[in-house]
């Protein structure tokens, strides 16, 4: 068969099926809520810790809090994931 290599027999030209403007809303949607799950969390685990994470990581540089903020903002990252799916 002619046409360029790799492509499958009987495949419409160049056509590739659109994003549906529904797949879109939910994909921004899921995003969002991913934001702001994630900014509630560190906002109930800053109040929960004795210090002022912000300040802590930012003004005093304590790498030990940034490497303690991390992994909380990757666990919330996993569990709004898998809440998603």
């Amino acid at each position: 068969m002619g046409g360029r290599p790799g492509r499958r027999p009987g495949a419409k030209g160049d056509h590739v099926d659109p994003l549906t403007l529904q797949a879109v809303g939910a994909s921004l949607l899921y995003a969002f809520i991913g934001m702001v799950s994630l900014g509630v969390g560190f906002w109930v685990f800053d109040r929960l810790t004795p210090y002022h994470l912000w300040t802590e990581v930012v003004e005093k540089q304590n790498s030990a809090i940034a490497i303690l903020v991390a992994g909380f903002a990757i666990a919330i990252g996993i569990i709004v994931s898998a809440a998603i799916r």
